[in-house]
């Protein structure tokens, strides 16, 4: 009796333990596939802890790369390199980076930043939507900024105008207004030629879209919060730290989109950051409806239960 209680705790253990693997499974393949740039990050000895999770990391991943390479003749570098996204390569059949792109990032610190992120930014979500769910509007909302060339020609042809203007300083007063109106409708014209050229060559990498995405979330989340205090129904205390959060997500989209219209050089692709942040703000609001709707049916039923 004893070793049959024990074989079943064990199982179950075993159960929850795949069942967690799985559900962060995503997470796992991210820190598996090793960052473009592999050297460590400048200025991270001042914090011994992370830098010794990095120095770990680099170390993991030199010796994945040399027994793949050495049982298998698998060379894991080439193979990440075809996850990065691009739009020529996209179109040239590689429809997988659409979302493999997310596994790949530019560095150590790119990838730190964005599971911090995503690790601060997912409990409210995850409890909200499930594991599944979850893991839905992930993909949806980094699969549909590596899409959405629109807003990617817009930052592109924004930082290339940019990088083409001369300060107002430097310009003599003599010269004419309507030289430098010319001036400027040339320049735009020329970014946008040139963006047509660039923008389908431009390589993307990392899961920041995804994690705006369950920004979007957590900011319908949030704003459902503030909704039930104001109706009286919701924790106060929960209302507070709701309107924290909303706060700095209102701030971060805002910061997003100003260096998006201002074309600032930050080689960062900020139209996927809001685009990922819309698809989990959209998605919510979908979700919410259908909860609601499904509550809804379920009062009606216990109504006409009652009424019988």
């Amino acid at each position: 009796g004893g070793s049959l209680q024990r074989s079943e705790y064990l199982n179950k253990i075993t159960m929850g333990a795949s069942l967690g693997a799985l559900q962060i499974s995503p997470i796992i393949a991210t820190v598996l596939v090793p960052p473009l740039d592999r050297n460590p990050t400048p200025g991270l000895n001042h914090w011994p802890l992370l830098s010794d999770l990095e120095e770990l990391l680099i170390r993991f991943h030199n010796l994945l790369q040399w027994r793949l390479k050495q049982l298998f003749n698998f060379d894991l570098g080439s193979a990440r390199d075809s996850f990065v996204y691009c739009e020529s390569a996209f179109k040239s059949g590689r429809r997988w980076t659409a979302v493999s792109y997310m596994f790949v990032h530019g560095s150590y610190a790119h990838l730190g930043r964005n599971l911090l992120s995503l690790a601060f930014s997912s409990r409210g979500p995850w409890n909200r939507l499930g594991p599944a769910a979850f893991w839905t509007v992930f993909f949806v909302g980094g699969g549909t900024a590596a899409l959405n060339s629109p807003l990617q020609d817009l930052q592109t042809k924004r930082k290339l105008s940019n990088l083409m203007s001369v300060p107002s300083s430097w310009v003599p007063s003599f010269v004419p207004e309507s030289w430098r109106r010319g001036a400027d409708r040339l320049r735009h014209e020329t970014s946008g030629k040139l963006t047509n050229i660039v923008r389908p060559h431009l390589q993307f990498v990392g899961c920041s879209a995804g994690v705006s995405a369950i920004a979007g979330v957590n900011m319908g989340i949030v704003l459902e919060t503030l909704k039930e205090c104001l109706c009286g129904s919701g924790n106060t205390t929960a209302g507070l730290m709701a309107l924290v959060d909303g706060v700095k997500i209102v701030s971060m989209v805002s910061k997003e989109t100003t260096i998006l219209l201002n074309g600032l050089d930050t080689n960062v692709d900020h139209g996927g950051h809001l685009t990922g942040f819309g698809v989990g703000l959209m998605f919510y609001a979908l979700f919410a409806c259908h909860s609601n709707w499904r509550q809804r049916q379920k009062g009606a039923l216990r109504y006409r239960a009652w009424k019988k």
